[in-house]
């Protein structure tokens, strides 16, 4: 393709890089707007955690060389930076709505999957710098025992429910 053909279809490189930017996490953004309610909560919140995960994976060249344009370029940081804000919101609403079938009534599901989501972040952003597979085995695992305390606070929420409600009905 030559450079007048893309020019024709785009005004500038920054109408380039934000439509490839945009293609590249569509497969991520469309899987967040898959409802998997049918699935047991405990399993689709390990499944949202290792999609997020083979996604970055998958696409972590792609996504270290856009983040690495967007600290060079304040055109493209704009784009770069409101992207993924905007896809991180979608996974954390994601991640909420699945949390709020877990934990008990009276914890904020919002505030445990934005906790959830900081630590998944953070293991992303300091692969960009430490790309030591043990280092990021470990910060996955600290994200894992994040998700399996959830996981461990709706069994007990439902142990405790079941024992009330069987209290209740031998007082009947």
């Amino acid at each position: 393709v030559g450079r007048a053909t893309v020019f024709w279809h785009f005004s500038d490189k920054a109408s380039v890089f934000r439509e490839s930017f945009t293609r590249m996490l569509a497969p991520f953004r469309d899987s967040l707007l898959r409802s998997d309610s049918a699935v047991d909560p405990a399993k689709r919140l390990e499944q949202q955690i290792e999609s997020s995960k083979t996604f970055a994976e998958a696409h972590g060249n792609e996504i270290t060389a856009c983040v690495r344009w967007a600290l060079e370029s304040a055109e493209l940081r704009e784009i770069v930076v409101d992207t993924l804000l905007d896809l991180n919101h979608r996974f954390a609403g994601s991640l909420a709505e699945t949390v709020s079938d877990l934990i008990p009534e009276d914890r904020d599901p919002k505030l445990i999957a934005q906790g959830l989501m900081l630590a998944f972040d953070a293991t992303l952003l300091l692969g960009f710098f430490d790309q030591k597979s043990r280092s990021h085995d470990e910060r996955m695992s600290s994200v894992q025992a994040l998700v399996s305390m959830i996981q461990h606070d709706s069994r007990v929420s439902e142990a405790r429910t079941a024992v009330s409600y069987t209290h209740l009905r031998a007082h009947e």
